[in-house]
């Protein structure tokens, strides 16, 4: 594996995690608020 698609496999991740991370910010807004 070089290092580009090492680097390239982080973002990816992180990029999941913020939107995973995102939606559950939103679904727990939307629950609260019912």
């Amino acid at each position: 594996m070089t290092h580009t698609d090492q680097r390239g496999q982080q973002a990816e991740r992180h990029a999941a995690a913020l939107l995973h991370q995102r939606g559950w910010m939103v679904l727990n807004h939307n629950w609260r608020w019912r």
